[in-house]
């Protein structure tokens, strides 16, 4: 459990600092993203990196448990796919990228990485 909650901390900070930061910037992350899109080696980094991540979470998190903990497992592993994906199709990566930006997801994700940070941040330090 203390990998968990070292975990917890690391994550829960970051996904409420960015998903405060895309609330409160929603235009100009929205236009960051359209140029990402179209930067075919930002992509490629893009889903490296979230090939390591997933990677490095599921070596050391890969537990399938009823409680709180299991949030982490899920995001180690919507990295790793998400990022596996990215990189051996990245142009339906690319074509889905786009759609999301026409459905206004980035509001529903910067609520949703704020709920999450929250919470992963209060158990880590708080609970």
């Amino acid at each position: 459990m203390e990998l968990s909650i070292f975990i917890a901390k690391i994550l829960g900070v970051t996904l409420l600092i960015l998903g405060v930061a895309f609330l409160l910037n929603l235009k100009e992350y929205r236009k960051m993203a359209e140029d990402m899109i179209k930067d075919r080696a930002f992509l490629m980094i893009k889903g490296l990196a979230s090939v390591v991540l997933g990677a490095v979470i599921l070596v050391k998190h890969n537990m399938w448990s009823t409680d709180w903990s299991l949030i982490i497992t899920i995001l180690g592993w919507a990295w790793l796919v998400g990022g596996s994906l990215s990189l051996l199709f990245p142009r339906a990566a690319t074509d889905i990228a786009k759609a999301v930006l026409k459905q206004n997801i980035i509001l529903a994700g910067s609520i949703l990485m704020i709920l999450v940070g929250a919470y992963l941040s209060y158990v880590g330090y708080f609970a």
